[in-house]
């Protein structure tokens, strides 16, 4: 990687709040940050890195990693000491900083940030890939709104590029079981891990639990769950995030002890069903969707979840 470069706006941030991985603001923490700076103004800037999964595929996870910690460190270098950057999830990062006129300007930063990126690429050993969708404050603007706003046109840029993001939407919630599995199941000589709603660790448990298939006679699923609206796609960002919580809530509730699961992206959680086959998986599902229908508020907009699952399979 070249890291010919230093970041001028190096943030002093409680650990609890920092993404482990790339040294920015968590999602949690980020957004509790940008929603007190939310004022005429402001700009924010959804930006996903296009070719992680080529990278993950091509040259392993720990150059995906490195990448991801690179581009951070570039967006916090070219954004700025007055912006605040945050992973929101596995390959989108969210910018949000003061200042600006109009969307012009906004855009012009999002340009301004790819011709940067573009230029590092000369020297980098893994070339990187960004789309920006950005948005501009308009009145009685909340974080949600304005990310909506940002999302679509990153939704917009990516479709124009033939892209679709690498952690399902919408119209990408018909995951490759195939391909999530391979991911999850690469570098298999790493120890494994316990029972834990980290992601990593949840990567370390599922590789554990498929070299233990080679000995044993181990059964066990692997599942997604996705949240929906009611016609099929993403809530508003708001209600999105309450309804996580929920089936957060409905998944500790209805899993077993040797269960495990984990925040997959803004709107899926991914989860382990230990010793279930697909009957027993199909059972486990639906009384988890039970559940989430359940602990939904009467007042908020009806979600629904799509539950998809396959047996894990040994090496």
């Amino acid at each position: 990687m070249n890291r010919n470069y230093e970041m001028d706006n190096e943030m002093t941030i409680e650990s609890a709040d920092i993404d482990r991985l790339t040294g920015v603001y968590s999602r949690q923490a980020g957004e509790a940050v940008i929603r007190t700076m939310i004022q005429p103004g402001g700009a924010m800037l959804v930006c996903n890195v296009d070719n992680c999964r080529v990278i993950n595929n091509r040259f392993g996870h720990k150059a995906g990693d490195e990448c991801l910690h690179d581009i951070a460190r570039l967006l916090g270098f070219i954004a700025g000491e007055r912006a605040v950057v945050v992973r929101v999830n596995g390959n989108v990062f969210v910018i949000y900083s003061l200042g600006f006129k109009d969307i012009k300007e906004v855009d012009e930063l999002a340009d301004h940030i790819i011709r940067r990126i573009d230029s590092y690429n000369l020297n980098a050993d893994i070339p990187l890939a960004l789309t920006i969708g950005t948005a501009f404050y308009q009145n009685n603007d909340t974080f949600g709104s304005m990310f909506t706003r940002a999302s679509r046109r990153l939704d917009e840029k990516m479709i124009g590029k033939g892209l679709t993001k690498e952690i399902a939407e919408p119209e990408n919630w018909a995951i490759d079981m195939k391909i999530l599995n391979g991911e999850l199941a690469e570098e298999m000589k790493e120890t494994g891990g316990a029972l834990c709603r980290e992601p990593e660790t949840f990567k370390m448990v599922y590789r554990y639990i498929v070299r233990g298939m080679t000995r044993n006679d181990i059964v066990a699923s692997l599942a997604i769950l996705s949240i929906t609206n009611e016609s099929g796609g993403v809530a508003d960002y708001d209600v999105n995030e309450t309804m996580m919580e929920i089936l957060g809530e409905a998944l500790h509730k209805t899993l077993r002890f040797g269960d495990l699961y984990c925040r997959y992206s803004n709107s899926q959680y991914m989860a382990i069903f230990n010793g279930a086959d697909e009957i027993n998986s199909a059972t486990v599902c639906k009384r988890v969707e039970a559940s989430f229908r359940e602990l939904q508020p009467k007042n908020k907009p009806a979600c629904s979840l799509d539950c998809r699952w396959e047996r894990i399979k040994g090496e």
